[in-house]
């Protein structure tokens, strides 16, 4: 595909490649509309080269940079993320331009060799470092690690009043990239971070409050389009979506499957006993009536886990894997968890899932209720007595 740069700002031209057809990227993330491998050039006495394309879009991103250059060399390749994706074309752009240095964290630098298996010339930057490309502008780089990757910077343009973000407030949308203001992207905007972002909350709020300060006018993500109109609404909606909810008292999150009422008897014993410890709060939820993924999101937000199944051909149900397929070990590290159910002849559903749970990095250390077909009413007490003693984990 032939591309046209266009100039965001006088000296400052997006020379990205949009990719309308792409349907899935890193394998798991759904991009109905498409996305783009944005780059920029940014002109002072020096160049600079601000975000690498991948490296399917390689020629027409080398030929996009060649024309809006006409004849000049780019002095520097700013790197804010490293992933493939972002530096896909960084040898193929090295080798037309070999004189150019290569600015990253140093995480960064360290991606980019083990990406690329050969050593450039690498200037590693951090926090308040700046780079002066003449006629009044300087870059100063944010360190904004896990955003989503532990090697992310943002760099600052005062003078322009520009931020480049890299992967922060981008979205998967491939039309419209010099984008007017208007809300037509804020469901991938917001896919976006649910999909990037969402397991790394702590950093958002941290990367969001460095940014307060700052008279952001434009941000030019690495995908979709581009922040000209205001700006900042954009960043504050990441601090909307990464704020902590306000909690009452602390929430155990019952979740279950049940094929003929069995484990769901023993999920509501078990959130019976967790209200009966008092102070925490029992939400039961039949995954036959919620789907993973929104349901996932009260996993992650609660302070406790338990996860029922029956078995079933020697396994726990489909629906309950597919809930822990969208679970975030990153904010369930540590969390009290157990596994409960009913089974006919085999039994292996809580073990399984026993293992899943610790792969998760959640806690689990006493064995849930496990009862064959039916329970009785000793196992009901049992299941409540477990809700009780698991309430008290979760009060410390």
């Amino acid at each position: 595909m032939r591309a046209n740069a266009f100039e965001i700002r006088e000296g400052l031209h997006w020379v990205g490649i949009p990719d309308p057809a792409r349907r899935r990227y890193e394998v798991i993330i759904p991009t109905p509309y498409g996305t783009t491998y944005n780059s920029y050039l940014l002109m002072g006495e020096k160049t600079a080269v601000i975000e690498v394309a991948d490296d399917k879009v390689a020629d027409s991103y080398l030929d996009l940079c060649g024309r809006v250059l006409d004849g000049a060399k780019p002095d520097y390749v700013i790197l804010d993320h490293a992933a493939p994706n972002h530096s896909g074309s960084l040898l193929r752009l090295l080798k037309a331009y070999p004189e150019a240095e290569v600015v990253t964290s140093e995480v960064g630098a360290r991606f980019v060799r083990e990406i690329t298996r050969v050593d450039p010339d690498i200037r590693v930057v951090r926090e308040g470092d700046r780079l002066d490309l003449g006629l009044g502008r300087v870059l100063t780089f944010i360190e904004a690690p896990f955003m989503p990757w532990p090697d992310c910077l943002f760099t600052w343009v005062e003078s322009e009043r520009v931020l480049f973000s890299g992967e922060a407030f981008g979205a998967h949308f491939a039309a419209g990239v010099a984008a007017d203001g208007s809300d037509d992207y804020a469901i991938a905007y917001r896919d976006f971070y649910q999909a990037i972002m969402h397991p790394f909350e702590a950093q958002v709020r941290e990367a969001v409050a460095k940014l307060s300060d700052l008279p952001i006018e434009v941000i030019c993500p690495a995908h979709g389009p581009i922040h000209q109109v205001r700006a900042r609404r954009w960043v504050q909606r990441y601090a909307e979506y990464s704020a902590r909810p306000r909690k009452e008292a602390p929430v155990v999150a019952v979740a279950y499957a049940s094929a003929y009422g069995y484990t769901r008897q023993l999920a509501e014993a078990i959130a019976k006993g967790i209200g009966e410890a008092g102070a925490v709060i029992a939400q039961v939820y039949d995954l036959a009536m919620v789907g993973p993924e929104g349901l996932a999101r009260h996993i992650e937000a609660a302070d406790g886990v338990l996860i029922g199944s029956p078995t079933l051909n020697r396994d726990a149900a489909r629906p309950v894997w597919a809930l822990l397929s969208h679970v975030s070990p990153v904010l369930c590290r540590g969390k009290p968890a157990a596994a409960f159910g009913s089974y006919g002849w085999s039994g292996e559903a809580v073990g399984l899932l026993e293992d899943r749970l610790r792969g998760l990095q959640l806690d689990v250390r006493s064995p849930g209720p496990r009862v064959k077909f039916a329970p009785a009413a000793e196992d009901l007490e049992r299941a409540r007595q477990y809700g009780r003693e698991f309430a008290e984990r979760v009060k410390v």
